[in-house]
């Protein structure tokens, strides 16, 4: 229902790549990672399941927050493959979310080339816009990456390591049907186009992509006004000796 989806997909970006990182990303946002050094001082695991795949064991581990601890952390699950005990399937989310706007993070991995090392090949992030409503329905965006010709040890030149970024094409919104079933993992059915269409008609209705804006500037702390951003953390301070304060900020 968006004109612009590039405004979903930047809301719901993440800036970690790796479920192992000792801090994990999500809308701008930094939370201390569930598998990182020394998680387990700080999160509460529970074996919930054990599903069985051929020979192997996936062990279902739920984790949490410690009673008496305070940080920024997750919640979620954690898929463990006795196949050489690595994650198959996490999924995160923050313990509080921003009012009126939720996020969550999910990581596939798998073997490179089916006997290789584990590798994450799908991420979805998954927004949940409770404050927008169609006829009393939450709308919920969801996000879907697909990683393929995955190369494991190969020799990169230091310089041109930055990490994992994500570009979005100022043209990609005017692109052909016909470009994206060449690239779309899924086909989409007669249901599924009818569905574009009624949320496309939905979407200009309700005008989702100025909603979906303020949304997501509002779950980072910034305000869009015209060319720059209030930064609402800016707009009062305290301190014990000088108490309340007002201020401003902006940013580009």
């Amino acid at each position: 229902g968006l004109k612009d989806p590039s405004l979903l997909a930047l809301a719901a970006s993440t800036k970690t790549f790796s479920i192992y990182a000792p801090q994990i990303v999500l809308s701008e946002k930094t939370y201390m990672g569930p598998i990182g050094p020394a998680s387990t001082k700080h999160y509460l695991f529970l074996l919930e399941d054990t599903l069985y795949q051929g020979s192997d064991s996936v062990f279902v581990i739920s984790y949490r927050p410690r009673s008496g601890t305070k940080f920024e952390g997750l919640k979620g699950l954690l898929y463990v493959s006795t196949d050489g005990y690595a994650i198959q399937n996490a999924i995160a989310e923050p313990v509080e979310q921003e009012g009126g706007f939720g996020l969550k993070l999910q990581q596939l991995h798998a073997r490179v080339n089916g006997t290789g090392p584990w590798f994450p090949h799908q991420l979805n992030t998954f927004l949940f816009l409770d404050m927008v409503q169609v006829e009393e329905m939450r709308l919920m965006g969801i996000g879907r990456t697909y990683l393929k010709d995955i190369a494991v040890d190969v020799e990169i030149p230091r310089r041109e390591v930055r990490g994992p970024e994500l570009v979005m094409e100022r043209l990609s919104t005017r692109r052909e049907e016909a470009f994206w079933d060449s690239l779309r993992v899924d086909t989409l059915d007669l249901r599924e186009r009818t569905t574009y269409q009624v949320i496309d008609s939905i979407g200009e209705a309700e005008k989702l992509d100025a909603k979906v804006k303020w949304l997501g500037a509002l779950g980072n702390g910034r305000l869009p006004l015209g060319p720059v951003d209030l930064l609402l953390d800016k707009l009062i301070w305290y301190d014990g000796y000088q108490g309340f304060r007002l201020g401003a900020g902006l940013a580009t």
